[in-house]
C-alpha cells in the first residue's frame, strides 16, 4: 500500500467527522476528534492546524488531528489536541496497524521539520504502536464514566453518602439550576471562569474561547451550559459536550465566594438526571491527577460498588525530540506551584484576563 498524505481544510469537514465517527468504537475517541473543535481552537486561539489524512487511491484509510503551538515560554510542540484529555490521535480504517505506524512516521517528519521539542497525544487509541514508535507517558491520569443504563433512583443510590449530602445542602439553600444556552449565558460563563481560575491560580481562557465554543459546537447539538443561581446571581456553571451515546463533563466552574454552597454538585446531579431522560448511556466526569481533590471528588459519583472498569487510564504519551527539553508542564512541579501560588495572590483579575489567555495558549492544557 502507498498512501498520499495531506493536511485537510475545511472542503475535507463533513468526509472527515464521518470517517471519525465510523472508525471509533464510542464517543470517548472521536468527540475532541471532530473538524468542530478544529474550527474552536483555531478561532480561539489562532493555531495552526496540522489535521492530516492519509488516502489510498483517493479513499481515506486514515486521518491524525494536531495543532501547532508555538510557545516562547514552554517550547514548541505539536499537540492533539490543546485543551482535551482523552481521545485524541490518529484513527486509522479497521484499525490499521500499518496505516497508524505509517501516519505516526509522517508526524515525526512534519515535527522534524517544525523543529518542535515534542509531540503530546492524549490517550488515542493503538497504544502500543504508540509505545513500539519511541512515545513515553511521563504521569498518570485517569477519567471517571458514570453508567447511565438504569433509572434515576439507581444512580442516586449508588453515589457515595458524601456526594447525596452535597447535592441535598445546595439544595436547601435554595441554589437553583437551569439551562441556557444563549450568548448571555455565554458571558456569564466566563465571568465564572475568570473567577474561578484566579482562585485556583490558573491563567484563564480568553472568552473567544468560549464564545467559539457556543458558534461552533451549540449548533449541532454538542454543548449545552448549565448554571446554577443562588440569591438572583448565577454562581456556577458546567458546560456538556453531548456526543453519540456519551454526555461529557468539559466545564466547571464557580464563584470562589459562594463554593460552600456545592452548586456544582447540584449542577452535576441535574445534568446527569438531564442526560439519563435523553437515553445517553454514558456520562463522562472528565480527567483528573490521581490522588488529587478532583480525583476523589469525581471517585464519589461512581460510589463504593463501582466496578473498576468504570475508572479509566488515561495515557497521555509523548514523543521527545530534543533530549535535552524532556521536562513537560505539570501542576505537580514545585515551580509549577510556585508561580500558581502568586498568579493566585498577587494577580488582579483584570491583569488576569488581559495577559492569562497568551500564557494559557501557550500552554495548551
Amino acid at each position: 500500500m502507498k498512501l498520499k498524505f495531506r493536511l485537510a481544510d475545511e472542503s475535507d469537514a463533513d468526509r472527515w467527522n464521518d470517517f471519525i465517527v465510523k472508525n471509533t468504537p464510542s464517543a470517548f475517541y472521536s468527540l475532541y476528534n471532530l473538524f468542530e473543535w478544529r474550527r474552536v481552537l483555531i478561532h480561539a486561539y489562532g493555531y495552526d492546524p496540522y489535521y492530516i489524512i492519509a488516502e489510498n487511491e483517493g479513499e481515506i484509510v486514515g486521518c491524525f488531528p494536531l495543532m501547532y503551538v508555538k510557545s516562547r515560554l514552554f517550547g514548541d510542540g505539536l499537540i492533539s489536541l490543546p485543551f482535551t484529555d482523552h481521545g485524541c490521535g490518529p484513527c486509522v480504517k479497521d484499525g490499521d496497524v500499518n496505516v497508524l505506524k505509517l501516519l505516526l512516521e509522517e508526524v515525526r517528519r512534519i515535527a522534524v521539520g517544525l523543529k518542535v521539542k515534542c509531540i503530546k497525544v492524549c490517550s488515542p487509541q493503538g497504544q502500543n504502536t504508540f509505545y513500539d514508535m519511541g512515545y513515553e507517558k511521563p504521569y498518570d491520569y485517569f477519567t471517571f464514566l458514570l453508567d447511565l443504563n438504569k433509572s434515576v433512583d439507581d444512580i442516586w443510590l449508588g453515589f457515595d453518602k458524601r456526594v447525596r449530602n452535597a447535592i441535598r445542602k445546595a439544595q436547601k439553600n435554595d441554589v437553583s439550576v437551569v439551562m441556557d444556552d444563549s450568548e448571555v449565558g455565554v458571558r456569564d460563563l466566563y465571568r465564572i471562569h475568570v473567577d474561578n481560575m484566579k482562585e485556583l491560580g490558573t491563567p484563564p481562557h480568553s472568552e473567544k474561547f468560549f464564545r467559539a465554543l457556543w458558534s461552533e459546537l451549540r449548533p449541532k447539538g454538542l454543548l449545552k451550559n448549565f448554571f446554577a443561581e443562588y440569591d438572583g446571581i448565577r454562581i456556577a456553571a458546567i458546560s456538556l459536550f453531548p456526543h453519540r451515546d456519551t454526555v461529557r463533563w468539559g466545564i466547571g466552574v464557580s464563584l470562589a465566594k459562594y463554593r460552600g454552597l456545592n452548586p456544582i454538585s447540584l449542577l452535576l446531579w441535574e445534568a446527569i438526571k438531564w442526560a439519563n431522560e435523553r437515553g445517553y448511556k454514558v456520562f463522562d466526569l472528565g480527567g483528573s491527577r490521581p490522588n488529587s481533590g478532583n480525583f476523589f471528588f469525581k471517585k464519589g459519583w461512581l460510589g463504593k460498588k463501582y466496578n473498576d472498569d468504570r475508572i479509566i487510564e488515561l495515557n497521555h504519551l509523548y514523543l521527545f525530540l530534543d533530549n535535552r527539553e524532556r521536562n513537560i508542564l505539570s501542576p505537580d512541579i514545585p515551580k509549577y506551584k510556585r508561580l500558581s501560588k502568586v498568579w493566585r495572590k498577587c494577580v488582579p483579575i483584570p491583569i488576569t484576563m488581559w495577559i492569562g489567555p497568551y500564557i494559557r495558549k501557550q500552554i495548551a492544557m
